[in-house]
């Protein structure tokens, strides 16, 4: 077990607590701005390196902390898979502030998916930004329907394990434009299993 100092250190520097198999999933770098660039690669990379290093000690319980406006598909995908592949670990997502977009997505790979009382989560349909050559748009708009199918069966697994009936059109009608979600309305769809 680690002393305070060096577990203080860690906590501010790498985002990890081993003693209490604690994640802090946020933003590592930042833009000109001074704005949160959310799920990034940089953000992928520490949380897959984090979650190794604390499965590599034990199969015990880990607890992501995050507060996640969105960002990068793939960077989240790859958070997302990762914490899929941990099938010996429990994993509890706790949000805190905003699981929005991308933030959601990882919230559905939790074991347990739990919200603070006056967090938001966002969900709907993901942008991709693109600008290019109109043949490569014809494929960037061929992927952007594959990861939204993707991102369909994600939410309707969590929902239906709540809610066995619900529809695949009903949750399109709910991702067509920014659906923000209050911890209660998350709880009663079933993409989180309690507030905190």
């Amino acid at each position: 077990m680690k002393d305070n100092q060096d577990s203080i250190y860690d906590w501010y520097n790498f985002n990890i607590n081993t003693n209490d198999r604690t994640l802090w999933i946020g933003s590592h770098d930042h833009f000109d701005d001074g704005s949160d660039t959310g799920t990034d690669y940089k953000m992928a990379e520490y949380t897959i390196k984090g979650l190794q290093y604390l499965k590599s000690l034990n199969d015990e319980p880990i607890r992501l902390i995050m507060n996640n406006p969105g960002g990068c598909w793939y960077a989240g995908m790859a958070i997302y898979d990762f914490i899929k592949t941990l099938e010996d670990t429990h994993v509890v997502v706790d949000v805190f502030g905003d699981a929005s977009s991308m933030g959601s997505i990882i919230t559905q790979a939790g074991d347990t998916r739990r919200m603070s009382k006056h967090s938001t989560m966002v969900i709907h349909y993901g942008t991709n930004g693109f600008s290019g050559h109109s043949k490569d748009f014809d494929r960037a708009a061929e992927q952007n329907k594959v990861i939204n199918k993707t991102m369909e069966n994600i939410y309707l697994e969590r929902i239906r394990e709540k809610i066995p009936s619900y529809s695949k059109s009903r949750l399109e009608g709910l991702l067509r434009y920014d659906r923000y979600l209050s911890s209660d309305e998350a709880l009663e769809l079933g993409l989180i299993d309690k507030i905190l």
